[in-house]
């Protein structure tokens, strides 16, 4: 009686054993897309790895398509737990535990990454009728609205610019300030141009900010001895315009002053500037290369003066 009870319990082990071996699949496979949290459009190069959680062992990896799409066949067991980790170039790495409860079947398992990135960065930089020898400070808040660090290194390559911090890291949802000062060389006078290049470790890794100084060699050799009469602003030129165009305006007094542009809807789309100034005849260069066909208005305010006029840009 005895042995005949052992052998049962063999049998049985056997059995299951066998049960085991048997919930092996090899044609079970993990399919979906990983998109950008903010934009929902595919991430394409994303990394997708499935790995054993109980056993610490990869059991397959794919690499998304231009669309973000992934498929990844794997071999499962049914009392084991698996992990599908996605990762790409600036975002965060989410993970997705799950314990498949199929065989010879599929899992769909999508992604939304969220990456650091800033917002409400204006770019606009551009010093106007600055004498030889002054400077000018402009100030430009980075706000990181994503999910992870956004780190950052500042390129530039000209004698009159300087950029601090040069380097950094900005915590996700905090703020940090780049102090940008222009410096009118005593042998600068005409118009200089250049480009800040901020290299991060977001989505979109280079942000690139167009920088133009004019040091002009005084009002008197542009307008003559005498200054303006009354505030102005003037039409611009060339109007329509492809990709830039000057904006004069006039200052008979030394004034606070702010020359922004705004599209139909009223939204702004660049500042082109925001300081006190002294009297005299202004010309400002706005590059628009970065803004879309359409019709804008640029505003200048001047003390209480405010002057409004309509431009068009064409591509």
């Amino acid at each position: 009686m005895r042995r005949s009870f052992h052998l049962s319990l063999v049998l049985a082990l056997g059995f299951l054993f066998s049960l085991s071996t048997a919930a092996i699949a090899d044609d079970a496979w993990v399919y979906g897309y990983v998109t950008d949290y903010r934009t929902a459009s595919g991430i394409e190069g994303a990394e997708l790895t499935v790995w054993n959680y109980s056993q610490l062992d990869t059991v397959g990896s794919d690499v998304t398509d231009q669309d973000g799409y992934y498929w990844i066949q794997m071999d499962i067991t049914l009392t084991d737990t698996f992990v599908v980790e996605a990762k790409a170039t600036g975002y965060v790495a989410k993970t997705k535990f799950f314990a498949p409860e199929f065989m010879g079947d599929s899992l769909q398992a999508d992604f939304a990454l969220k990456g650091p990135y800033l917002l409400q960065f204006d770019s606009s930089l551009v010093a106007d009728t600055l004498d030889p020898g002054d400077s000018s400070l402009f100030e430009r808040v980075m706000y990181n609205g994503g999910w992870a660090t956004f780190d950052f290194t500042i390129e530039e390559d000209a004698d009159w610019i300087k950029v601090i911090p040069m380097a950094g890291s900005i915590p996700q949802l905090q703020t940090d300030t780049l102090c940008i000062w222009l410096y009118a060389l005593e042998d600068q006078k005409q118009v200089y141009d250049d480009t800040i290049v901020i290299l991060n470790n977001s989505a979109s890794p280079a942000i690139h900010i167009p920088v133009m100084l004019a040091v002009p060699t005084g009002v008197e050799e542009q307008e003559g001895s005498k200054l303006p009469s009354s505030f102005a602003l003037r039409p611009c030129y060339p109007n329509p315009f492809n990709a830039s165009t000057a904006i004069g305006y006039e200052l008979p007094r030394a004034s606070r002053v702010t020359l922004e542009v705004y599209n139909l809807v009223g939204q702004k789309v660049a500042t082109l500037v925001n300081g006190y100034e002294q009297a005299g005849y202004k010309t400002v260069n706005w590059n628009a290369a970065e803004v879309t066909t359409g019709i804008y208005y640029y505003k200048l305010t001047a003390g209480d003066f405010v002057s409004v006029r309509k431009l068009t840009i064409l591509k």
